[in-house]
């Protein structure tokens, strides 16, 4: 996931700062002190030095009094403009929760993740860990076959027979925000409930060599990339009631981190 500082915090952090700076205390001589405060003491000026981090005295007769107002004054006014510029920045950029718009007014939150679209709202799916097991019944069958087809069968699939996310509608768009890679691709599968998970898919591993084969039921959806970390599935039919999970493929490998969600009602 991406690791996001808002902006608020940033301003909070930086308009302070720009106001604690330093003041300039302008010598006779045409140099000058970076001062955090100062204070005028008789004769002598009392000053908490920036560069050495000390509070040191001299005196008064030395600083040019009225070139040390005119610094501060000009000194105030650029932080005052930087101020500004950080306030206009942070108001120009999307704010949390107000990412990407996906539908007029609707926009998904600015983090990576996955998002469905129902009714009108954005829900925002969790992610869950899948773990893969090995089919023995299948692996007894394979040990029986011939040396060139044998292939072992993994089984991925989710603890628990429901998703946390239930919805009552089915979603009319998922989307899935950042990328594990540069060639990642995303399909909709939909689970199969037995023996008290729900499994995603089955894992054809050759035994010798070759490419590991997914089977899983994969729902057909229409893909479009909104931008490059942001891609739209919208499913070619409204999905039946049941489980179903969002999956990333990485190559021929299946990221075990995956989004699920149920759907209680049909349209």
């Amino acid at each position: 996931m991406r690791l996001l500082i808002s902006r608020a915090v940033c301003l909070a952090l930086l308009v302070p700062a720009l106001w604690a700076a330093g003041v300039k205390l302008i010598l006779k001589d045409g140099s000058y002190q970076m001062v955090r405060s100062y204070e005028i003491k008789g004769d002598r000026v009392l000053y908490y030095s920036l560069e050495r981090s000390l509070w040191e005295e001299m005196p008064a007769s030395l600083v040019d009094w009225k070139a040390t107002e005119e610094a501060k004054k000009t000194d105030n006014l650029e932080n005052l403009e930087k101020a500004r510029e950080v306030i206009r920045e942070a108001a120009a950029e999307p704010k949390p929760g107000e990412g990407l718009e996906v539908a007029p007014g609707i926009r998904l939150p600015d983090d990576w993740g996955a998002y469905a679209l129902v009714n009108g709202q954005v829900v925002t799916l969790p992610a869950s860990a899948a773990g893969a097991r090995t089919d023995m019944k299948r692996m007894a069958i394979s040990i029986l076959l011939p040396a060139p087809i044998l292939r072992n069968r993994k089984i991925v699939s989710l603890p628990g027979v429901k998703a946390q996310t239930q919805m009552d509608q089915p979603p009319a768009a998922l989307f899935v925000s950042g990328k594990a890679t540069e060639t990642s691709r995303f399909a909709l599968l939909r689970l199969t409930v037995k023996d008290g998970s729900r499994e995603l898919e089955a894992i054809l591993m050759p035994l010798i060599k070759g490419k590991a084969q997914h089977q899983g039921n994969q729902v057909e959806v229409t893909q479009e990339a909104l931008d490059k970390d942001t891609t739209k599935l919208i499913p070619r039919q409204p999905l039946a009631r049941g489980e179903y999970a969002i999956v990333e493929f990485l190559d021929d490998k299946l990221n075990l981190f995956v989004w699920d969600f149920g759907v209680l009602n049909h349209r």
